[in-house]
Parts: structure tokens; C-alpha cells; sequence
């Protein structure tokens, strides 16, 4: 099975399940658990890597460019929880991935996004073998961990752990409102926890969570994403890869040909550049793991659907909220706001135009500060690469 349309794919997602062993507050699933939600058979799973690597052109040609075709695919797993698959799922998948990449001439950076509970030696093992990158969800201190993640405090002496042998996992830290009230004790955990990369989300009312008394305002994520900015100036040691390439933009310009190849550009790469598989084979266009109706791609066993131009249009369609983006003075750092929060909660769109434009006022009004935050931050990138722990929550910025 191999598609035209997808010869620039760089990033494929694949949600294992909705099942979780938690039921967070902050998650993007419909459910915790139930018997209605399945797990991706590893026949599916193989079939989209085998679509995406077979549709993208080989390696040799030399480094891609933004709009060429990559040899290298990134593959994610995501849930619910990923690891209640169970450890022969990724045994078959990660071997018969790799092997398939081989014979194709590419290569699979492989990435799971885990609350770490059900990782023991065998897992390890496993991952070690397939140069597997690992992601942690950890939104603060052990309190604010147990508001927004009830039951999850072990994924931070699991983490403690995995570091101690030299292999932490990235961070995904969602914030809150009690984020906000929590400020002092969130900066102070994590310069201590000091995680290698460290990616600031704003809480989405998408899945099972509903913000409610959790939600923000513009204001507390601003002053948020100032807080950590700050903290990398003061000698913080986690890569923050959002700010890296805001930073990157400000200073440096948007890289050319990035329309339509990145979350980050006004038309995003959803169905281009990235693609993500449900645990039924449904494919959708973009890599969120919250889903929008009607706006699937195609099936994973039948293939893209014959009309899949025209569902690209409809999922990315003429969003009139763009019109007001090109007399911003904060377009050169904006990400425009994701499609599928756009068609899913479209209030946040409010919120994260705000925040950008509070944070392009801090950044613009000290160049000087700008341009030691970007140094600061391209250090530590540097860094991981050299550690080999760039995999995850690292943008690879093409020249």
C-alpha cells in the first residue's frame, strides 16, 4: 500500500487505546476504561508504518529539505496508556518496523508518551534495544501531580528512577489554574527534577477534561510561560522546545517552505506531514490525540479515502479566525492555534492568542534577553544531541 499524497510524511501517531490504568482530570481520551474501547492490533499498527514508509521516497538523496520527502519517520505511540498493550505487541512492532525501514532504506525514531506505573526491567529492556524515546506526563509537585493526575504520583519515582540509569524520559507538563496558584512550588520541583526537555501545555477542555475550575485565563498562562522563561535565564536546564521556536522565529525568521508543513504554520501539515492512526484503523490527518467527527482520512486496511483532497480542504477549510493574524505584531512567533482545537474548543483559541501575544511583548521588548534566552536553549539542545536524548520534545530545526 503506498500513497502519492503522502511522500512528505515525517510523523505518524499511533493511539494504542483509550484504556487507562488512571483517570485524569487533564486527558484527551472520551473514557478511562470500558469494554467498548479496543487496543490497535499490531496488524494495523504495522500497516500505517508500512503506508508511511512505503509512500515517502528513500534515503540518499541527501539531508530533506521542508518540503522534500524525509527518510526518517517518526512513529509515536500515545493512549490512554500505550503500555497496556502489552509487551508482544511492541516486540512484533518495533522489529517488524525497524526491519520493514531497513529494506526501504529509512529509518523509525521510535517515541511512547507513558505515565511510567507499568514499566519495569523487561520493558526497559525492550526499548533500549529499539532506541526507543520515552515521554512522561508530570504536571508538578506530588500534590498538584495527584490534582490533575489522581493516582499518577508513582510516575515521578518512576521517573526518578529512569534518570538515575541515565535514561530520562522528556516531560509533558499540562498546566492549570492550580498550576498558577501552585507557581512557586511548580518552578521550584522542576529545577530540581531538571528534565532534559520539558514541553508546557495549556489544559484543553477536549476528552475528559473539561477545565472547569482547572481552566485559564490568558493572564495566569502568560505569567506561566514567563515563569519558566525566566527560570532557563537564571540557569535552568530544561529545554523548553515551544519557546525554542518562537525564539527561532523572532530572531531568526520562519524557515521557508514551512506553510503547510508544520503545526506551527498558518496552514498546518495535518495529512501532509503528519497522520495519526486510531486503535480501530481509522486515520485521521493530524497528530493531537483528540480526534474531530467527520474528518477521517481514510482506514488503514482500505486505504486514504479516493476524495481526500477535498476532506483535507473541509478539515482545514477557510478559518475566517486567520483574517485578524496578519496585522498581529505577534505573528512572527504565533503557531496560529491548533485545527483540532479549533474545531473541537474553539475558546481556546482565544487563550492562546492572548498568551502569545503577552509573551511576543516580553520577548520583543529586550532583543538582548531574546537572543540569551535562544543561546541558552540552543545549548541545551546541543546538549541532548550529543547525549543521544533528543528524540523527544526536541525540535530538529532545518536550516
Amino acid at each position: 500500500m503506498k500513497s502519492p499524497a503522502l511522500r512528505q510524511l515525517r510523523h505518524l501517531l499511533c493511539i494504542v487505546t483509550e484504556r487507562c490504568n488512571l483517570a485524569c482530570e487533564t486527558c484527551y481520551a472520551a473514557s478511562a476504561s470500558g469494554p467498548e474501547l479496543g487496543v490497535l492490533a499490531p496488524e494495523r499498527a504495522l500497516a500505517a508504518i508500512e503506508l508511511a514508509l512505503s509512500s515517502t521516497e528513500a534515503s540518499g538523496a541527501g539531508r530533506a529539505s521542508t518540503t522534500a520527502p524525509s527518510p526518517e519517520l517518526a512513529v509515536s505511540f500515545t493512549g490512554g496508556e500505550p503500555l497496556l498493550a502489552g509487551r508482544a505487541f511492541y516486540e512484533r512492532v518495533l522489529a517488524e518496523g525497524d526491519e520493514l525501514a531497513a529494506r526501504l532504506g529509512k529509518r523509525v525514531r521510535w517515541e511512547i508518551q507513558s505515565n511510567l506505573l507499568l514499566l519495569d526491567e523487561r520493558w526497559l529492556e525492550l526499548f533500549a534495544r529499539h532506541r526507543v524515546a520515552l515521554g512522561a506526563s508530570i504536571d508538578g509537585p506530588p500534590a498538584l501531580q495527584e490534582r490533575h493526575r489522581p493516582g499518577a504520583a508513582g510516575t515521578i519515582a518512576s521517573w526518578r528512577r529512569l534518570a538515575a540509569a541515565g535514561r530520562p524520559p522528556g516531560v509533558l507538563c499540562v498546566l492549570s489554574a492550580e498550576s498558577h496558584r501552585r507557581r512557586r512550588e511548580l518552578l521550584a520541583f522542576f529545577a530540581e527534577l531538571a528534565p532534559p526537555s520539558l514541553k508546557l501545555a495549556a489544559l484543553r477542555p477536549l476528552g475528559r477534561s473539561s477545565g472547569g475550575a482547572l481552566a485559564l485565563t490568558p493572564e495566569m498562562l502568560v505569567e506561566l510561560r514567563l515563569d519558566f522563561a525566566r527560570a532557563l535565564l537564571a540557569g535552568g536546564t530544561s529545554f523548553d522546545p515551544d519557546l525554542y521556536l518562537q525564539l527561532r522565529f523572532l530572531l531568526l525568521g520562519r524557515p521557508s517552505g514551512e506553510r503547510g508543513q508544520a503545526c506551527t504554520a498558518i496552514r498546518c501539515g495535518a495529512g501532509v506531514t503528519s497522520l495519526s492512526l486510531d486503535w480501530d484503523g481509522t486515520l485521521h490527518p493530524c497528530i493531537q490525540p483528540a480526534r474531530v467527527r467527520g474528518h477521517a482520512l481514510g482506514d488503514v486496511e482500505r486505504g486514504l479515502a479516493p476524495e481526500l483532497p477535498a476532506r483535507l480542504a473541509a478539515f482545514h477549510g477557510s478559518e475566517a479566525w486567520t483574517v485578524r493574524c496578519f496585522a498581529c505584531e505577534a505573528r512572527s512567533i504565533c503557531f496560529f492555534g491548533c485545527r483540532v482545537v479549533a474545531l473541537a474548543a474553539p475558546e481556546m483559541l482565544a487563550l492562546e492568542c492572548a498568551a502569545t501575544r503577552g509573551l511576543h511583548r516580553f520577548l520583543a521588548l529586550d532583543l538582548g534577553r531574546a537572543r540569551a534566552l535562544l543561546a541558552r536553549l540552543e545549548e541545551l539542545r546541543l546538549g541532548l544531541e550529543r547525549a543521544e536524548l533528543a528524540s523527544i520534545y526536541v525540535p530538529r530545526p532545518r536550516e
